[in-house]
């Protein structure tokens, strides 16, 4: 009787394990259902890893990539042929090399030249942008040459001339590249007496003929229609500027026109008409 009961037993535990171990079966169906949303998760960020591929491999694409020909756009004081010319470019170039050596030196060809920049690339043919520098001021340094306001010198366009102040007083030096410039000294001279000039109205600014830099820190300008000297202190250009304005319709309305005005003194303005001598006129209207 005894091993009629351990058999049942053995039985039961085995009906049991059977209960139990079927229990994969229930697991099962989210096994499946875990792999099918891993499956698509793969496919909707497969884009996207192809985008990093393609953006890891943009580099050696980059450098392997061979230009057959270059457009130049921009340019109006050099001829595009003439600047591919002297920077000693000859094609077929690789890409990389055209951006990492080429661009810079096509700045160097010409002082009208500010910066070259790749605007497009398709399949060996290369669209580039010239940025021409924009001149501030005609300066006389020997001979007269346009400026920009980092002090560059260009050759003479009376094209873009017509509007320009003639500064004197300044100094240039010659760079490595063979282009001049102004000293950094002048060039701030310059930049804030034009900074100064630029918030006033804009038809008083542009009557500004000459200005003529002086050692002793004084800046003596010129306007259009008028034969007067003004003598500014170029420590508070704006200050006398504004002052100039506020007097202006009236000095130029007297009967005789003046020859001077010196407003290089704290507020003080010395006015003299044409035909007496400046001393006097000092005298006068001190």
């Amino acid at each position: 009787m005894g091993k009629r009961i351990g058999a049942n037993k053995r039985k039961k535990m085995t009906r049991r394990r059977g209960k139990r171990h079927p229990a994969v079966s229930i697991f099962l169906p989210a096994i499946i259902l875990g792999l099918a949303v891993a499956a698509g998760v793969a496919l909707m960020f497969d884009p996207v890893i192809e985008r990093i591929e393609n953006m890891i491999a943009a580099p050696v694409h980059l450098k392997r990539s061979t230009v057959q020909s270059i457009v130049l756009q921009g340019a109006v004081h050099i001829k595009p042929e003439e600047i591919l010319q002297r920077s000693g470019l000859k094609l077929p170039v690789t890409l990389d090399r055209l951006r990492h050596e080429y661009l810079g030196k096509f700045s160097e060809v010409n002082p009208w030249i500010g910066r070259v920049c790749l605007i497009q690339e398709r399949e060996g043919a290369v669209t580039l942008g010239i940025v021409e520098r924009k001149p501030v001021a005609m300066v006389q340094t020997g001979g007269i040459v346009l400026v920009d306001t980092e002090g560059v010198c260009m050759p003479l366009d009376p094209k873009s001339s017509l509007d320009l102040p003639l500064v004197s007083g300044l100094r240039d030096s010659a760079g490595n590249d063979g282009s001049r410039r102004l000293t950094g000294t002048d060039r701030g001279r310059m930049n804030r007496f034009l900074n100064d000039a630029a918030p006033f109205n804009a038809v008083f600014a542009r009557r500004i003929t000459q200005v003529n830099f002086r050692p002793d820190r004084t800046v003596r300008i010129m306007l259009s229609g008028s034969p007067a000297v003004v003598l500014l202190d170029e420590n508070s250009t704006a200050d006398r500027l504004g002052r100039l304005m506020q007097m202006w319709e009236t000095v130029e309305g007297d009967s005789l026109p003046p020859a001077r005005i010196d407003l290089s003194y704290r507020n003080l303005a010395f006015v003299t008409p044409a035909g007496v001598p400046a001393q006097a006129g000092k005298k006068n209207k001190g």
